[in-house]
């Protein structure tokens, strides 16, 4: 399977909101998302606390489901069709716009 990372981002300083309508705007920007396709989406924190400041590394990516592998062709505008989303969920993660 071929993996297409998006956005891979550190987020230091910053955590996943942690306020009650998270879900609610992941949903939203899950609205966001070409239709007719089936996405994974991973968000991974490595969190080191051996330092004197801890350390807080993130990444988010985005996957297709292996049924939708676009050509070589295709790819530039596949992966512009997933800006959108892209770009609601780091608001989302971080609470900066």
């Amino acid at each position: 399977m071929k993996a297409f990372i998006l956005f891979v981002a550190l987020f230091s300083n910053y955590s996943i909101a942690g306020n009650i309508g998270f879900n609610e705007g992941v949903e939203l920007c899950a609205s966001l998302l070409p239709k007719a396709k089936v996405y994974n989406v991973s968000v991974e924190y490595n969190i080191d606390t051996t330092q004197a400041k801890m350390i807080v590394n993130g990444s988010f990516g985005v996957e297709w489901s292996p049924e939708y592998n676009p050509s070589a062709d295709e790819e530039k505008a596949a992966f512009k069709s997933l800006e959108p989303f892209v770009l609601c969920m780091s608001k989302e993660l971080t609470g900066k716009d």
